[in-house]
């Protein structure tokens, strides 16, 4: 092979086997860590869509905060001009001036609050839609590799983090920042000398806020990691309780329950005290500059260098200045949670799909040159010399070469563990071969589409997943050709399939209530005559059951099987079995163990190989 094929070949090994989980697996960053302004670069592509809104709105914090600085130096004029020369109309036009001000914040406050909850409530949307488009464009790998129940946090606990801070810390926050620049600008033209008295504090400040925010940060991201091993943790064993019942482990799931809960109350603690950290900090840092404004202001009134209205409105700049700054440490805390929150988001975000998906593959026959593998014509699928590993594992398939005709049925048997599911999920391209290629119809499988692939293969699983609804909505799942046809017209489809005896197995036919996700109130046989029907219905060149009929009893298979003589001619059945009487009339046998595929030939040597493996374990 030369030397660009193997360079080809080992990039599809390296990316196959990159680890999807969040938090520990490699491959999972493209880049170093995010700063809080490099996240909020990122996000702010989810505000794009109300850009012109939050101009608005900066706009009116602008004139807020510029009403708010504009107040202690009228003040200083009443006292220095009005008061002292006893100016009673001067006076009372200033206090119109005042209360026109005030008026003006209330007014501009209350728009900004409104316009800023509209917009965080749309971003929020945007967000979580794009998470949930990304979570559907990952493999299955992602989904084996990190729990439900922390994806649930992220998807709704860290979005939520994120909504909190743009609907009420960031405009506030933005409020604060145009306060404390406006106030800065005008202490220093006002009386330079005391403007900088003022404004030495925040050189202290800024070296303790340096210094400490790579910890509070740090304590954030445990908390929300914690929170999210907690609802991971529940979501595990309360789907699992009839198991705990069954074993008796109560007990041991209270205690499991308890150490997770002090375990995420320590962390949150911690992250409680480190987000509260700068609040007295920043009080005393206060305290102290306006006892040494106050200080160098009588200074420079002694010696005529400053009046007392000035020195009045000095102090007011002073707690308007570091009021701002305190409230600003306590808005640090949310801000270093929503960066944590991002953090976690932007993960899944960074993932990408290692599952291949080319253009333009050449069909069977054509000769494919740089050493790609040339498909044999006429077969529904064919595997060249595939092999495949799971991550963090050995090997589980080496080498297998297989061709499946259309309108055969195979079967695939051999012990627990031997690779036979693993094998169904790369012929459904659910995995990419780390070696060799899989070809459909004469195709490369990665050349077709997933809405292609999705057409053209069928997986009926040992577990049925139904979803809530009715058994009419999860017949029509997947199947773009039923979502139009009503029940009605459902049944007459149906029936004309030969399904009018297996729809007569539910009360209430095909408006049957299901009534959650697990398909509760259902026998373990009538879900799995829903997923055959939803199956049949959508006429796949290739249906592979996995272990479809093992736990149903031998009355309930026979109508299963029956079933499958609904779906056209030409379509190949792949059989994983347990049970031998259900692949009797298979037209070809293969047995899967010890990393390969025997052809097994007639049904007595598909059990002898059965045997000698038993044997040799």
């Amino acid at each position: 092979m030369n030397k660009e094929s193997t360079t080809t070949e080992d990039t599809k090994k390296t990316d196959s086997m990159m680890s999807y989980e969040l938090e520990t697996g490699r491959g999972k960053r493209d880049g170093p860590e995010q700063t809080i302004l490099s996240s909020a670069k990122e996000f702010a592509a989810y505000i794009k869509g109300d850009g012109f809104k939050l101009f608005i709105a900066f706009v009116l914090i602008l004139i807020n905060s510029a009403a708010n600085i504009i107040t202690p130096f009228l003040i200083a004029r009443a006292l220095d001009i009005y008061i002292a020369h006893g100016d009673k109309a001067g006076l009372g036009m200033l206090l119109i001036q005042l209360g026109s001000l005030y008026l003006v914040t209330v007014v501009a406050g209350y728009s900004q609050q409104m316009l800023i909850g509209t917009i965080s409530q749309r971003t929020l949307f945007r967000l979580r839609a794009a998470l949930f488009g990304k979570l559907q464009e990952l493999p299955i790998a992602f989904f084996n590799q990190n729990k439900a129940g922390d994806l649930m946090s992220r998807l709704n606990n860290d979005t939520d983090k994120l909504n909190q801070f743009l609907s009420q810390s960031f405009p506030q926050f933005i409020g604060n920042i145009f306060s404390i620049i406006g106030i800065a600008i005008i202490v220093l033209v006002i009386n330079l000398k005391l403007g900088l008295v003022l404004l030495s504090v925040t050189i202290f400040l800024f070296i303790v806020t340096k210094a400490l925010t790579p910890w509070i940060e740090r304590q954030n991201k445990k908390n929300l990691m914690t929170v999210g091993n907690l609802s991971a943790s529940l979501q595990e064993n309360l789907t699992n309780f009839r198991v705990i019942v069954a074993y008796s482990k109560r007990d041991y799931l209270r205690a499991h329950l308890e150490e997770m809960n002090k375990t995420t109350f320590e962390a949150a603690r911690r992250a409680g005290s480190a987000n509260k950290i700068f609040e007295p900090i920043y009080d005393f840092a206060g305290s102290v500059a306006l006892l040494a404004v106050l200080a160098y202001g009588i200074h420079l009134i002694s010696i005529g260098q400053l009046t007392l209205g000035l020195l009045v409105a000095f102090l007011a700049y002073a707690d308007k200045f570091y009021s701002p700054l305190r409230y600003m440490a306590n808005i640090f805390g949310t801000i270093q949670i929503s960066a944590a929150a991002w953090s976690r988001i932007r993960e899944i975000f960074s993932m990408k799909n290692n599952l291949r998906l080319t253009a333009g593959e050449l069909a069977a026959g054509e000769g494919i040159k740089h050493g790609k593998i040339i498909p044999t014509p006429d077969l529904r699928m064919e595997l060249n010399d595939v092999s495949f590993g799971y991550e963090g594992g050995g090997m589980v398939i080496e080498n297998a070469n297989l061709k499946f005709e259309a309108g055969k049925t195979y079967a695939l048997v051999g012990p627990t563990g031997g690779g036979k599911s693993t094998l169904a999920s790369i012929m459904a391209h659910l995995y990419d071969p780390l070696s060799g290629a899989v070809f459909l119809d004469g195709k490369d499988i990665c050349s077709y589409s997933h809405d292609e692939r999705s057409k053209a293969i069928s997986v009926i699983l040992q577990d049925p997943i139904l979803f809530t609804g009715s058994v009419a909505d999860n017949i029509r799942y997947g199947n773009d050709a039923l979502r139009e046809v009503d029940d009605n017209d459902l049944k007459k489809i149906l029936d004309m399939k030969g399904f009018g005896e297996v729809v007569e197995r539910f009360d209430g036919g095909l408006q049957a209530s299901v009534s959650r996700a697990s398909g509760g109130g259902m026998s373990i046989g009538q879900k799995q005559l829903i997923s055959f029907m939803r199956a049949i219905l959508r006429e796949p060149k290739l249906l592979i059951l996995d272990e479809a009929t093992a736990n149903i009893d031998t009355v309930t298979e026979a109508i299963l099987n029956k079933t499958l003589d609904a779906l056209p001619k030409d379509t190949t059945k792949v059989i994983i079995a347990h049970r031998l009487n259900t692949i009797k009339d298979a037209d070809e046998i293969m047995f899967v163990n010890g990393h390969h595929v025997t052809l097994a030939g007639s049904f007595d040597d598909a059990i002898s190989l059965i045997e000698n493996s038993k044997r040799n374990s």
